[in-house]
């Protein structure tokens, strides 16, 4: 049984460490109490304390006594218990501590037990919360080192002692738990005052800048009284713009530097900001102190108290006058781009009045190659039938054969007449869908005795009875077409070359159709092939070339067609492509 001697020097031991120990004590030093005083008041053979590792949620041995051997002390540095684990799960949730005796073992602990040399123990959680214990102590005997005197768990004689035991738990736990609050405090505080410190020097930096930009800014900045619109204060750019002192500025207010014509405005202008926090370039014109006008571009922004307004403001007066310089500089451009516009469709008009003529050149000249062997045969058969006639030797069966091929050739003149007629028929300057091959065609008929005179043969690659479709004017394509035969027909006869030719080609390669022609009059000379498409560029005399031809056509193909026209020069000569989307 307990004396009471003992019993008075084990509470008084209580009374002095609650009396001692505060926020003040660390945990370190709490544990050396708890170990003394279970192990030296209590007389327990050893005591364990593990401790929360948050950094990995494991319960990990921080103090230990009663293990001298460096065996058992090597055992119980790897000794880790899981928050989760049987030990700690089951005092957490059962909130109550672990009695485990010889005579009353407890499952859960019995094989911690061994690996902490111990045959009897108590344990308990203390500090943190339900959720995390802050740390486990346990105490505890091993039967084979007891002496007379250690403590009995649960023996009736030493109730005093766990009696004892407990109270100082509650300790251990409360001081623990201060301590967690103030090093908690003392964090939030040290970090508060720190906080407090940086966005201190973070204010008054923002000052310090605020106040740098007022007064060094070329931008006009006051604050206004927003009922009187009264200045409270400006900055040396407002002063310098508006020509006043500060203390002019001061005993002034903006609706009073505002011209007559702009105070209503201004009025509306002050009524949006109260309602709407703020407005951004808001334009007026101000009066100088020496009476001059600028315009000014104003953002306008209610401040917090609702009672002033701040002001910047530029002065666009410059900028007012350039863009009002610029205007009138583009009416004017605009007029003279007009007239140059004018000036260049009389231009283009005398181009396309030049192509035609030059065209209609070319045409009668083909229909006079067309028809000057029909009309020589005619009047040689005249000649020949009047002559035989005045002989007396014209025979009967000789009148009726050469009237017969009179007639012949008089029909040959009437479908030429035919041909040309249906290449100028109205119907074929119009935009519509045509046939590709039968264009070809047509364009061929009206050269092919022009040709035939120069000896020059026409390989048409081209197959007529395909019907490919194409959308635009279809004379037009013919007259490209026309002139890029009559320029191969024209250097054929100007170099003077045995057995000319030239050859047409038609391919469908990705949705376009290419017309290729081809001569071999030896090509064109590189210093001519970037100026072959310029209008009025010829390398013929002027009594033969416009220049007009190779650049209409271009244009045809470019613009009426969205297609391309190019030249590449081959080993026989100059090869034409005309490149028409599908």
């Amino acid at each position: 049984m307990v004396n009471n001697s003992k019993l008075y020097k084990i509470y008084k031991k209580l009374y002095d460490i609650g009396k001692n120990i505060n926020e003040n004590v660390n945990a370190q030093e709490l544990y050396d109490i708890a170990c003394d005083f279970t192990t030296n008041e209590l007389d327990f053979d050893k005591c364990i304390i593990f401790e929360h590792d948050d950094s990995n949620g494991w319960f990990k041995v921080v103090k230990s006594k009663g293990y001298d051997n460096p065996v058992q002390l090597k055992i119980l540095s790897i000794i880790n218990l899981l928050l989760s684990g049987e030990v700690i799960e089951y005092l957490r949730v059962k909130g109550i501590p672990i009695v485990h005796t010889i005579d009353n073992p407890k499952k859960e602990v019995e094989s911690l037990l061994k690996s902490l040399f111990l045959d009897e123990a108590y344990f308990e959680l203390f500090g943190g919360d339900s959720e995390v214990p802050y740390g486990l102590i346990i105490v505890g005997n091993q039967s084979e080192s007891k002496e007379e005197n250690s403590s009995s768990i649960l023996n009736d004689n030493e109730s005093f002692l766990m009696l004892a035991l407990g109270n100082f738990m509650v300790q251990l736990s409360n001081t623990i738990n201060n301590i967690i609050f103030y090093n908690n405090w003392r964090e939030e505080k040290d970090k508060l005052e720190e906080n407090i410190e940086i966005r201190t020097k973070e204010l008054e930096e923002q000052k310090r800048a605020f106040e740098a930009i007022y007064r060094t800014t070329k931008d006009g900045i006051a604050i206004l009284d927003i009922e009187t619109t009264a200045f409270l204060d400006a900055n040396p750019a407002y002063c310098e713009m508006t020509g006043y002192t500060k203390e002019e500025i001061l005993r002034t207010s903006c609706m009073k530097l505002s011209i007559e014509e702009d105070k209503q405005r201004s009025a509306e202008a002050l009524a949006e900001v109260v309602k709407k926090g703020y407005i951004t370039d808001f334009t007026k014109s101000c009066i100088k102190k020496d009476g001059t006008i600028i315009i000014v571009s104003m953002s306008i922004s209610l401040m917090d108290d609702k009672k002033r307004v701040l002001i910047s403001s530029k002065d666009i007066t410059k900028k007012k006058e350039m863009e009002k310089e610029l205007q009138e500089m583009n009416k004017y451009l605009e007029i003279k781009v007009q007239k140059e516009v004018e000036k260049n469709r009389k231009t283009e008009f005398q181009l396309l009045e030049q192509s035609k003529n030059a065209s209609m050149g070319e045409m009668i000249g083909n229909i006079a190659h067309q028809w000057r062997q029909p009309l020589s045969a005619i009047t040689t058969l005249a000649s020949t039938v009047k002559l035989n006639d005045q002989l007396g030797i014209l025979e009967t069966d000789e009148i009726d054969e050469k009237m017969d091929k009179i007639v012949d050739k008089a029909n040959y003149l009437s479908k030429t007449i035919d041909t040309f007629r249906n290449f100028l028929k109205a119907d074929n300057l119009e935009y519509k869908e045509f046939v590709l091959e039968s264009t070809v065609e047509r364009s061929l008929q009206i050269v092919e005795s022009t040709m035939k005179d120069l000896h020059i043969k026409l390989i048409n690659n081209i197959d007529l009875t395909k019907n490919s479709k194409l959308m635009g004017v279809q004379s037009e394509l013919s007259q490209v077409i026309i002139n890029i035969l009559n320029n191969g027909k024209d250097i054929l006869k100007e170099k003077k070359i045995d057995e000319p030719w030239i050859q047409l080609d038609l391919i469908n390669e990705d949705n376009n159709y290419i017309i290729s022609i081809e001569d071999n009059g030896g090509g064109i000379p590189k210093e001519v092939m970037p100026k072959i498409f310029d209008p009025y560029f010829t390398t013929k005399h002027q009594s033969q070339g416009t220049g007009l031809g190779l650049h209409m056509s271009y244009r045809i193909i470019t613009e009426s067609f969205k297609g391309k026209l190019y030249v590449h020069n081959t080993t026989n000569g100059a090869k034409f492509f005309i490149k028409l989307p599908i």
